[in-house]
């Protein structure tokens, strides 16, 4: 019994004199956490504040990025450019099949877009080219009208010429019963080349008289 009351008398004695310090480590420790909290916080809000600016900065280049484009882009070179594309994709369509003929389901004959009107739309979009080029060059309706007009010659020639003849059987229905005549995709790439010439063209010739004193 002597001896387990010194065991105890020698515990508290130890645990009395260990007690400041095992506060002063709490304290430090509570300090030490609570700066290192902090530290983080500041640390995320900072990092948080840095990616915004970031972002700020990013959408202001993009957004002047896009204004310098767009006034650098103009009209009159959009309309120029699309009616550029029309006059090559009508030339294109000259060479391309706009007609076939199909006996039930098994095709017999086929026929490409220049030879339905003796490839006359060909310099007819080479014409619209050297026009919407002297239209640029001279800062000129006129030739832009002409390109225009051109596109409304390959509708018209589309229509009245290519699409009667694409839809006949070229005489096979005597010797093929159910003998069809179709229209592919040469026909309608001059159909649109020449709706793309006609439009763009007479934006440009709005365009370009607007300019005019």
């Amino acid at each position: 019994m002597v001896a387990v009351g010194l065991l105890r008398e020698g515990v508290k004695v130890t645990a009395e004199r260990l007690e400041p310090y095992l506060r002063r480590g709490l304290a430090a420790a509570r300090r030490w956490t609570s700066a290192a909290s902090a530290a983080v916080a500041d640390a995320a809000v900072g990092t948080a504040r840095a990616i915004a600016d970031a972002a700020g900065r990013a959408r202001r280049r993009s957004r002047a990025a896009v204004d310098a484009a767009a006034e650098a882009v103009r009209p009159e070179q959009v309309a120029l450019t699309v009616a550029g594309l029309g006059a090559a994709m009508l030339a294109l369509a000259q060479f391309l099949d706009y007609h076939a003929v199909e006996v039930i389901t098994v095709e017999r004959g086929r026929a490409n877009a220049g030879a339905a009107h003796l490839y006359l739309l060909l310099p007819a979009a080479a014409w619209a080219a050297w026009s919407l080029r002297a239209a640029w060059i001279e800062r000129s309706p006129r030739p832009a009208g002409q390109a225009a007009l051109i596109g409304v010659a390959a509708i018209l020639v589309s229509l009245v010429v290519d699409l009667p003849q694409g839809l006949s059987d070229d005489g096979l229905a005597a010797i093929y019963a159910g003998a069809t005549g179709t229209l592919i995709e040469g026909f309608y790439l001059q159909l649109g080349a020449g709706a793309t010439l006609a439009v763009t063209g007479a934006l440009l010739a709005a365009h370009l008289r607007g300019e005019q004193p």
